[in-house]
């Protein structure tokens, strides 16, 4: 049989929940960039579609925020279901997605101005046809 010594014994039991600590926290951080990165992508999506909606004068105005919440249910590992807030107005559209859980909190803001290009269109062809 084998002798170990008593100081090597020791000194793993020092080293060893160190180098645990270090993974848990490597996983704990990919995690975090994992959600952080999936309500970011979700966010220019969601104000991306509040725009188009908001410039289709034809178009019934959609839920946004359950369109959200349809779309981030079962990504997220680490952190529960967000809260979502969406507004717009007639210049910009502006999404808020925050998510907790325990002390870490992310909180994902995206704002887009609205283009309105027909109306300077329109203005360009009324100036042309006065000349």
């Amino acid at each position: 049989m084998r002798c170990v010594k008593g100081s090597t014994t020791v000194e793993m039991a020092y080293v060893m929940p160190l180098i645990f600590l270090v993974f848990l926290i490597i996983v704990r951080t990919t995690f975090y960039y994992h959600d952080k990165s999936i309500l970011d992508g979700m966010a220019y999506e969601v104000v991306t579609t509040a725009v188009q909606t908001a410039r289709n004068p034809k178009a019934k105005e959609a839920d946004v925020e359950t369109f959200c919440r349809e779309r981030i249910r079962g990504k997220l590992i680490y952190f529960s279901m967000p809260e979502v807030s969406v507004n717009v107005t007639d210049d910009e559209a502006e999404t808020t997605i925050s998510a907790t859980r325990g002390k870490m909190c992310i909180r994902v803001t995206r704002q887009v101005k609205i283009p309105h290009p027909e109306k300077k269109i329109r203005l360009k062809k009324k100036l042309e046809t006065i000349k």
